[in-house]
C-alpha cells in the first residue's frame, strides 16, 4: 500500500548557520571532532529532534539493538539519545543518525531542500513519491533512474505505462494489451520480424498493426510489433515513432517535446505507473 507523507517544515532562526543551543545545560565534548562529524548538512541540530520522529513513524529507519535496557527508560536525561537508545550524548548531536538521514536522502527516499528563507524541509517518500513536479523535473535538482512512461488513449481505451525508449528499433505492444483492447488477431498483418531481448534470446513477432494513440494533445499513429513476451510497459514507443513525430524525449526531464504548427508542445510523464499488484516489476522500486 502507497503511503503518501507530505512535506513537514523544520524552522530555524539560527543565524550564520550556527544552530541555537537548547535551554536544557550541555557538556560539550572534550574530544576533537571528526572530519565525519564536522561534515555540513542541510538541517541544523535542533532539527534532528523533529526529523528522527518524523522517519521513525514512516518506517524510514531502523533503530540499532538495545544493548542497555535501563538506560533505554532515561528519556528524561538530556543526554539520552533517542536513536541508539543509551545515554551519552543527545540525539541533535547524534552524528551517526546524521549521517543516516543524508544516506536516506542521496537513496531518493527524502528530499532535503532549503528555500531562501533559509527554511528547511523535508519530504518523505515511503511507496510513490507526491513531489512537486516543476521543483522535481528542473534541470539540475535531484538525480534520478525513473524510465520515461506516458499514458494515453488507443481506441478510447486508456493506457498507462507506455514507455518512450529512443533506443528500441520498432514500437512493440505485448499481445495481453492488444486482448485487453478487445483487438482481434486477424487485425494484424503479417511478420516475419524476430524481436531479440537483453538476454539475446528471440521470438518472432505475431504480427504488425498500426494503431492511433492520443497523448494529451497529441494525436499519432504508430507501427506495432506484437509479441507474446512478458513485459514491464504496456506500450514501447521506439525510435521510428519518435523520429516519424520529431518528437525529443527527456528521461531526466520525465516528458518529452514536439512541435505542432511551429508551437512547441510537451507531454509530461504518467508518475503513478505501476500499482501495489504489479509491483514485481523491476522498474516499479521506483515507483512504490
Amino acid at each position: 500500500m502507497a503511503v503518501n507523507v507530505a512535506p513537514f517544515k523544520l524552522k530555524s532562526t539560527a543565524k550564520d548557520n550556527v544552530a541555537p543551543r537548547n535551554n536544557v545545560p550541555y557538556e560539550r565534548p572534550q574530544r576533537k571532532l571528526t572530519l565525519e562529524e564536522m561534515q555540513a548538512r542541510p538541517f541544523l541540530d535542533s532539527d534532528v529532534p523533529g526529523i528522527f520522529d518524523d522517519l521513525l513513524e514512516a518506517n524510514l529507519i531502523d533503530l540499532p539493538e538495545m544493548k542497555q535496557i535501563e538506560e533505554a527508560k532515561r528519556k528524561d536525561d538530556p543526554k539520552y539519545c533517542k536513536y541508539h537508545r543509551l545515554v551519552g550524548h543527545a540525539i541533535q548531536d547524534c552524528f551517526v543518525f546524521k549521517n543516516k538521514v543524508m544516506q536516506l536522502a542521496r537513496q531518493g527516499k527524502i528530499f532535503l531542500e532549503e528555500d531562501s528563507a533559509a527554511t528547511n524541509a523535508i519530504t518523505i517518500e515511503s511507496g510513490h513519491v507526491d513531489v512537486n513536479k516543476d521543483s522535481y523535473l528542473l534541470l539540475g535538482s535531484k538525480p534520478h533512474n525513473h524510465p520515461l512512461f506516458v499514458s494515453g488513449y488507443v481506441r478510447g481505451q486508456k493506457v498507462n505505462r507506455i514507455l518512450i525508449d529512443g533506443g528500441s528499433a520498432v514500437s512493440i505492444l505485448p499481445l495481453r494489451i492488444l486482448k485487453e483492447l478487445e483487438i482481434p488477431i486477424d487485425e494484424l498483418s503479417n511478420s516475419r520480424l524476430m524481436i531479440q531481448g537483453f538476454n539475446q534470446g528471440g521470438q518472432r513477432a505475431v504480427g504488425i498493426i498500426r494503431m492511433q494513440l492520443t497523448m494529451e494533445d497529441m494525436v499519432s499513429s504508430a507501427l506495432f510489433h506484437v509479441i507474446g513476451f512478458k513485459t514491464s510497459y504496456n506500450m514501447l514507443l521506439g525510435h521510428p515513432w519518435l523520429h516519424e513525430n520529431a518528437v525529443v524525449p527527456s528521461t531526466w526531464h520525465q516528458c518529452f517535446k514536439y512541435c505542432r504548427n511551429g508551437i512547441v508542445k510537451k507531454v509530461l510523464d504518467d508518475n503513478k505507473p505501476f500499482t501495489e499488484a504489479e509491483s514485481h516489476f523491476a522498474d516499479a522500486k521506483y515507483y512504490i
